[in-house]
């Protein structure tokens, strides 16, 4: 058992706030259903709309020629296709949050609809879009070789430190994170390759 619940309809009923078998996760996944740190999630929360800022003004700031909006246009893009297909991975999947499992973590105020959408991180991968979308981007700038090495450096480091306040937060599994992250960053580099313009 990996706590997948799949194939079952998401419903508000009283089950979905029913403390969970902790010891049907696998064990691999199991850390993260005795975490329970709610200024994690705060702080996971605001780096998000840090990180995913930032690194969008960044390369529009970078944009040589007449169209400095380019860039940020396909960071957004990045997401957005990023984000469509991790609704989707949530509501087919309804794996539960690992909090279901904790007994001593009190359920957040929207436990009936959102505890059984833990898989996949959106968090880790719609940063992870943004980011390596950015580098990829500013790869092909005339900026130095360290500074694009820093780029590359911060594009990893940003979602994947969300990533772990997500588990320290017992919001997501360790494999939610770990997909997530794998997904954001095809995302994040396939957006910009079909953008650009033909050598």
């Amino acid at each position: 058992m990996v706590g997948f619940d799949i194939g079952t309809r998401y419903s508000a009923q009283p089950r979905d706030t029913v403390v969970l078998d902790r010891s049907t996760v696998n064990r691999f996944d199991r850390i993260a259903t005795f975490q329970h740190h709610p200024q994690a999630a705060k702080a996971s929360d605001r780096l998000f709309l840090a990180d995913a800022v930032v690194p969008l003004v960044g390369a529009a700031v970078q944009q040589q020629g007449d169209q400095p909006l380019t860039p940020v246009l396909i960071g957004l893009e990045s997401f957005l296709l990023c984000s469509a297909l991790t609704n989707l991975a949530k509501y087919t999947t309804l794996r539960n949050r690992p909090y279901r499992y904790n007994p001593d973590a009190p359920p957040p105020p929207n436990a009936w609809k959102d505890g059984r959408h833990s898989f996949w991180s959106g968090h880790t991968a719609n940063l992870a879009a943004i980011t390596f979308s950015v580098a990829s981007m500013l790869q092909r700038s005339d900026l130095h070789r360290d500074a694009k090495t820093a780029i590359w450096v911060g594009a990893a480091m940003l979602p994947a430190l969300v990533g772990y306040l997500r588990v320290r937060a017992g919001r997501h599994f360790p494999t939610d994170v770990l997909v997530g992250f794998g997904l954001g960053t095809g995302v994040g580099l396939l957006v910009p390759y079909l953008h650009r313009k033909d050598e």
